[in-house]
């Protein structure tokens, strides 16, 4: 939220890959008021082209105005769920692309250096945050296996 209202946008969102499935599911963080929903899931098929391209080799989609681009580019894709302008930096993981942040605008706009750095650190940060509270929750999980089979072991 405090990004997205920071930035002014409109929607807020972060994307895993699964490379295996052809897939990225899709977390929205924020909307502004207003502001459509993301689609929960999207086939890399329908997304191939400029933006795949360059989150899979690390580098940040950066794009004012989606519009001026054509729909030959691989943004025909992005316009259609009423994205205008994109600031998306991307994270790879042991050299796969695993996880981006994504800030969409409705209409075009200008991003500046500073906000591709902010959102790059705020999308490193996350990316940090998400992979604690898993390995936590799986540390919970196993505690919590290993007290029921020692329950059961001391019932028995």
């Amino acid at each position: 939220r405090l990004l997205g209202e920071k930035l002014s946008a409109s929607r807020v969102l972060y994307a895993e890959y699964d490379d295996e499935n052809g897939l990225a599911r899709i977390f929205n963080g924020w909307l502004a008021p207003g502001a459509q929903s993301f689609p929960p899931v999207l086939r890399f098929e329908d997304f191939e082209g400029d933006v795949l391209n360059d989150l899979r080799q690390g580098r940040a989609v950066r794009v004012d105005d989606v519009g001026r681009l054509g729909a030959e580019s691989g943004y025909a894709a992005i316009a259609n769920v009423g994205v205008q302008a994109l600031l998306s930096p991307a994270l790879l993981v042991d050299g796969k692309l695993k996880f981006n942040l994504s800030i969409h605008q409705h209409e075009p706009r200008r991003w500046s250096d500073d906000e591709v750095a902010l959102v790059q650190d705020v999308s490193e940060r996350l990316w940090a945050e998400v992979v604690r509270a898993r390995a936590e929750q799986a540390l919970r999980d196993s505690e919590e296996k290993y007290r029921s089979i020692f329950e059961s072991i001391d019932e028995g």
